[in-house]
């Protein structure tokens, strides 16, 4: 049995779902700047709890949570970058403890937000603080760049002037 079994989910913090996006993110900025200031090894007990509670939300709601959090975070990394560095530990060590199938659906969720809702300028304050997960997400907005569009499709055209080797007219 793992320690991320024997924990119960902290749904205080899951129950921020039902706030809407502006009250969700003080609350969450509000908890964040606490734990940052708690032990470390009392930080990632409470954020283990956290975790659980976090991706047992439906679908719907943890993208929303997923989008809020990271931007809370970003408020927090803004004002004191220590703590948003002490939370990125915790959350490393909490992620090391989970079940696979919590740390898949992490990866995924902030992938999909990290795509879908967050600004370059997002990305790059976040890639310091969880490059593990952002890294798939950075590589594929370079690839989905005009220029990397243009390079790409620029060998096909090239290889559609050529004649066939078998033509020798």
């Amino acid at each position: 049995m793992n320690a991320a079994s024997q924990l119960t989910a902290d749904t205080t913090w899951s129950n921020l779902a039902a706030l809407g996006e502006r009250p969700r993110m003080e609350a969450m900025a509000e908890r964040m700047r606490r734990l940052a200031s708690v032990e470390e090894a009392e930080r990632v007990r409470e954020l283990e709890a956290m975790v659980l509670a976090e991706y047992a939300l439906p679908e719907a709601d943890l993208h929303d949570f997923t989008r809020s959090r990271l931007r809370a975070w970003l408020e927090l990394h803004a004002q004191d970058p220590g703590q948003s560095h002490a939370l990125a530990s915790a959350y490393r060590a909490v992620f090391q403890r989970v079940p696979a199938d919590i740390a898949l659906r992490r990866a995924s969720v902030v992938q999909s937000v990290a795509r879908e809702d967050l600004t370059a300028e997002e990305l790059t304050e976040l890639d310091e603080l969880i490059p593990d997960v952002l890294e798939p997400v950075a590589h594929a907005k370079k690839e989905s760049t005009p220029t990397a569009r243009l390079l790409e499709q620029q060998p096909v055209a090239v290889a559609l002037e050529r004649k066939p080797r078998w033509k020798f007219w």
